[in-house]
């Protein structure tokens, strides 16, 4: 066998000018079929994590646009009905009455509360105001003795400017005068002494804890009763009056509903797990079909449910009862999607919502 000891050495990778596959792990084509091979074994979890973190953090609900938008008032608490103000059938102004209601033991707390305050503050007051209204007598008095002396004192004077009565009778009547004269002011300096008095003491009583606890109660329960007062949340007709004068109601009992015309409202309906993030007054984003996404304010609390349409069911989600939202959009809907029914998807916005947009739009391009 004959060794040839000048070989040339070969590169590993060119065989004969022919290019071989040597060391797959190092190849570009190599890693990304690996990478891309691990991506899609792991493509389940990744996708059904992401589900869970997104429901965990953002509230996202499927939804309809509604032309006619149908209103209902429901009773705030246990009540009875004291006065209705409207018809069926009838057309109301936005703030316009419509049934106060009345709750007995509310106003029983109210008058009680009212009580305990008229209580702390004559504690303190009383005794002021006895002195006033006994001052007040004696004032009454002096001013009278003041014009009785007054007069008396002119006609000495008359009298003496004639000859007809004595210096001392002058001289009398005129200490007599400034004597009463010096009363009446006197009492009158002490009347102002004491209103002095009460305004200080006034003031130190709206310091006091129990002075101030009473007038937050007052204030609350005070709320609670304007709730009671229902007033036309817009321009409506009034479509069915569900109570007559006299009716106990429970929370949550209707009341009545009505319609605002030409007004869309966005209804969602929302997962009950979600309760707890939504609330009056929240904002959310509507997205709409064709990918505008306008904001809406949510209109009440949540107090009513309702099935999932058909339309809106999954195999996963079916028709099950889910929480009935009001939303009226803060921007116009386009006038080709002003469609009654038209599907959109609604987004509550919360902390971690407004942090996601703020990210999106640092890397939004121009």
């Amino acid at each position: 066998m004959k060794i040839n000891y000048n070989r040339k050495k070969r590169e590993p990778e060119v065989d004969r000018q022919i290019k071989v596959n040597y060391a797959p792990a190092k190849r570009v084509l190599n890693k990304f079929k690996w990478r891309l091979t691990v991506l899609v074994i792991l493509s389940p979890f990744i996708y059904f994590v992401g589900k869970l973190l997104f429901g965990l953090l953002l509230s996202s609900a499927s939804g309809f646009v509604v032309l006619n938008n149908s209103m209902t008032y429901q009773a705030p608490r246990d009540c009875a009905v004291e006065e209705i103000h409207v018809s069926t059938g009838e057309n109301v102004k936005s703030g316009q009455l419509l049934v106060i209601l009345k709750d007995s033991e509310l106003e029983e707390l109210i008058k009680k509360a009212t009580k305990d305050l008229d209580n702390l503050k004559n504690i303190l007051i009383t005794n002021e105001d006895i002195k006033v209204n006994y001052l007040r007598k004696q004032l009454g008095q002096a001013q009278k003795s003041l014009v009785y002396y007054t007069q008396q004192y002119s006609k000495i004077n008359y009298l003496f400017e004639r000859q007809a009565a004595t210096v001392n009778e002058k001289k009398t009547a005129l200490l007599q005068l400034d004597a009463i004269r010096s009363k009446y002011y006197d009492i009158e300096y002490e009347i102002e002494s004491l209103k002095l008095e009460k305004i200080q003491t006034n003031q130190e009583l709206s310091v006091r804890p129990e002075y101030i606890a009473l007038v937050d109660k007052i204030k609350e329960l005070r709320q609670k009763k304007s709730q009671l007062v229902i007033r036309a949340k817009g321009d409506e007709a009034i479509t069915s009056l569900d109570v007559q004068t006299g009716n106990v109601l429970f929370r949550g009992d209707q009341i009545l509903r009505s319609v605002v015309k030409d007004k869309p409202v966005i209804i969602a309906y929302v997962k009950p797990d979600f309760i707890d993030r939504i609330a009056q007054g929240q904002i959310a984003d509507i997205k709409l079909p064709s990918g505008i996404k306008i904001k809406a304010i949510v209109q009440d609390n949540v107090l009513t449910t309702s099935r999932l349409p058909e339309y809106l069911t999954t195999p996963m989600l079916g028709r099950q009862r889910m929480l009935l939202v009001n939303l009226r959009p803060l921007q116009d809907v386009p006038e080709k999607e002003l469609v009654d029914g038209l599907p959109v998807k609604v987004t509550f916005i919360g902390k971690t919502q407004t942090l996601i947009t703020k990210i999106e739009k640092l890397f939004q391009w121009d």
